[in-house]
């Protein structure tokens, strides 16, 4: 039987929002989305961090980051952004 692969918890924090969050996102909003898009997260919001979240969880990291297990990531909306950090914890 295959080794059982340990996928580190992923988590999506709202950092900004400028303008009128369609979705009535704020600042200080969590979620994780270690094993999927959870509700009430913005569709649009989540696919565009989407390539982010994937890279985190294999073990990637963004190398224009101070820190490797977190990311920036803003919406597509560029009228009303909305600016997400997502971060990689490690499971014990």
């Amino acid at each position: 039987m295959p080794e059982e692969i340990k996928l580190p918890r992923i988590t999506l924090k709202i950092v900004s929002q400028k303008g009128t969050c369609v979705f009535g996102h704020k600042v200080g909003e969590e979620f994780d989305v270690s094993r999927g898009t959870p509700e009430g997260l913005c569709p649009a919001v989540y696919h565009s961090a989407y390539p982010t979240i994937f890279a985190l969880m294999a073990g990637g990291e963004i190398p224009w980051e101070e820190d490797k297990d977190t990311a920036h990531i803003a919406c597509t909306d560029s009228v009303n952004p909305v600016v997400v950090e997502v971060r990689r914890i490690a499971e014990e």
